[in-house]
């Protein structure tokens, strides 16, 4: 009985992690399409430069650009939480499954709270 009702809660939770990370991804595609149009990560020469010449950015901007990186984040733990729920069995849920949902659970509240404006 007391297992049948932390499975349901396991899944339950599981369920709205999910769904957290689904908004998520729509809540900030710009970073998805960034990511995609520059795959290895490298900046150009040009783009180096005028970053070095930029003033230093506003607390506003330093906010939203973690709010973005951890939106990008969520959204990869959700992809690879989707593939690892896919490779389990109906009944049971893995250890790994059951930790990232949890890393998930986490950095979704801290995406939260950093969104909230002060």
């Amino acid at each position: 009985m007391k297992q049948e009702r932390i499975s349901k809660s396991i899944h339950r939770n599981l369920s709205t992690f999910i769904v957290l990370a689904v908004v998520a991804m729509f809540v900030s595609p710009a970073v998805v399409t960034v990511s995609a149009q520059n795959p290895t990560g490298s900046a150009p020469a040009q783009t180096e430069a005028k970053v070095a010449s930029k003033p230093k950015p506003t607390p506003k901007e330093v906010r939203e650009a973690q709010i973005d990186a951890d939106a990008q984040k969520l959204y990869q733990l959700a992809q690879e939480l989707k593939v690892e729920v896919d490779k389990s069995n109906k009944d049971t849920l893995s250890l790994a499954v059951i930790k990232k949902a949890a890393e998930i659970e986490k950095l979704a509240r801290t995406l939260k709270q950093n969104m909230r404006v002060d």
